[in-house]
């Protein structure tokens, strides 16, 4: 309302939330992630669908393949995430996006 300055909680949140995400998303896309995965790792699915909504920006790799072997020689499990940008890596699951983000950061 224009009139008292009053703006209801649920369009603050909103504004705050759409805030956000555009923000996390400009942040996922310029970190570069690589994530390295295992089949049938619960904490590997869970991240996938924390970031479901950033896919377009994330390449996958498993973790597991022969292909891979040298990146994962010295990770102590899966997912294992890595920052093109600025080559800080981390391993497990974050308990949030933002956490992820700041870890690589």
């Amino acid at each position: 309302n224009t009139v008292t300055g009053f703006m209801p909680l649920d369009q603050i949140i909103s504004t705050l939330s759409v805030k956000n995400a555009s923000q996390d998303t400009a942040m996922i896309q310029k970190l570069g992630l690589v994530i390295y995965t295992m089949d049938n790792c619960q904490y590997c699915n869970q991240l996938k669908s924390m970031l479901q909504d950033y896919a377009t920006f994330i390449t996958y790799r498993n973790g597991l393949s022969p292909e891979y072997g040298k990146d994962v020689a010295n990770v102590a499990g899966f997912p294992h995430i890595v920052s093109t940008l600025t080559g800080k890596s981390m391993t497990g699951l974050p308990s949030s996006i933002q956490q992820l983000i700041q870890n690589l950061q």
